[in-house]
């Protein structure tokens, strides 16, 4: 299992304007929209990093790079501030003091007193690849188009259409990027690596069962003679057969154990623990057939569940490499899980 190495720090960024940030490197091979889920609960959301970050809309990450993370933010109002100044310099334009009221729901500026905190958000800047409308730009970073309007007004625009090359800011208000929030997201996701580590170290430490004692020779006077037929052996059970599938006829209980383990955990929630458990299964030596397939199809269930559908995908392929005939069950499986596992076929 991959052991924890992420490391995320408070950073007061400069560029282009300061803002609250963090710091992440990502692992080798974590998706953007990992990170993403990570930090701001969605993975949707991929679209802050990409924007931040001078990103394409790729998933990937390039190898080495550090990514910033931008967070909603508190700012103190000081004696002799006004909003226009505080909107001049986090927001790039005076003018857009009226966003601040209403951002953070003030009346009357003139009530703002000094110690008074306020919402700022991180802007994002957004260039236009073709021709679109303000829709399209509200739909990608909003999820909707109703902050068109805004969009408009934030940028003091004419027309709601961009032409190619244009770039306009988006404002990132999201309560769910404040930062308190992330810094939140990040400790628990620590916490969750901490504890898949230690079981996955748990798991590895676990004595097998104890080798069986060597077989005693017969003596001379048993062993068969020339010349005299053997003896017929006592009716009874046919010995197991030998050959590739061998292993594959009955679940070793010390496999199976581990695997319901992992089960419950992925029912009650635990994806990150449920995933960590089942690669060390897989890792640790080769398993029956059956308790193969189970296991890597549960790994895939838990990486859609948390947003790794890549990888998801990868663990379907492999699971049908052992039983090209597995279906999974429409009627009890999600839609996004038969959405992965269908890519996964059509690979084969």
């Amino acid at each position: 299992m991959r052991a924890l190495t992420c490391k995320t720090t408070l950073l007061l960024l400069l560029l282009p304007c300061a803002a609250v940030a963090l710091n992440y490197k990502p692992q080798p091979e974590e998706s953007l929209s990992r990170v993403a889920q990570m930090h701001y609960g969605d993975a949707r959301k991929v679209v802050y990093l990409q924007a931040a970050n001078g990103l394409g809309d790729g998933d990937n990450v390039p190898r080495g790079n550090t990514l910033w993370v931008p967070t909603v933010w508190k700012y103190r109002i000081k004696k002799g501030e006004d909003l226009a100044q505080i909107a001049g310099r986090y927001l790039k334009d005076p003018k857009r003091a009226d966003f601040v009221l209403w951002l953070n729901r003030i009346g009357d500026p003139k009530d703002i007193k000094p110690g008074t905190e306020i919402q700022i958000p991180f802007l994002l800047n957004h260039r236009a690849s073709g021709a679109q409308s303000l829709a399209d730009v509200s739909r990608r970073y909003y999820f909707n188009t109703r902050q068109a309007p805004l969009l408009k007004k934030f940028n003091a625009r004419k027309t709601d259409t961009l032409k190619a090359g244009e770039v306009i800011q988006v404002p990132i208000y999201d309560p769910e990027a404040a930062f308190e929030k992330v810094a939140e997201r990040v400790k628990v996701f620590k916490e969750q690596e901490e504890r898949a580590a230690k079981a996955a170290l748990k798991l590895v430490a676990k004595p097998g069962p104890a080798p069986a004692p060597p077989e005693t020779p017969p003596s001379p006077a048993e062993r068969p003679q020339p010349g005299t037929p053997h003896e017929a052996p006592a009716e009874g059970p046919e010995p197991p057969e030998e050959g590739p599938d061998a292993a594959n006829a009955k679940p070793a209980p010390e496999d199976s154990k581990p695997l319901d383990d992992a089960t419950e955990l992925y029912l009650a929630g635990d994806f990150e623990l449920a995933a960590a458990n089942l690669s060390q299964l897989l890792e640790q030596k080769p398993l029956p057939r059956e308790v193969e397939g189970r296991a890597r199809e549960l790994l895939a269930s838990c990486l859609v569940a948390l947003d790794r559908p890549g990888e998801a995908e990868h663990e379907f392929v492999r699971l049908l490499m052992i039983d090209p005939e597995r279906t999974l069950d429409v009627k009890t499986t999600s839609p996004k899980i038969l959405e992965v596992f269908r890519r996964a076929r059509g690979r084969r």
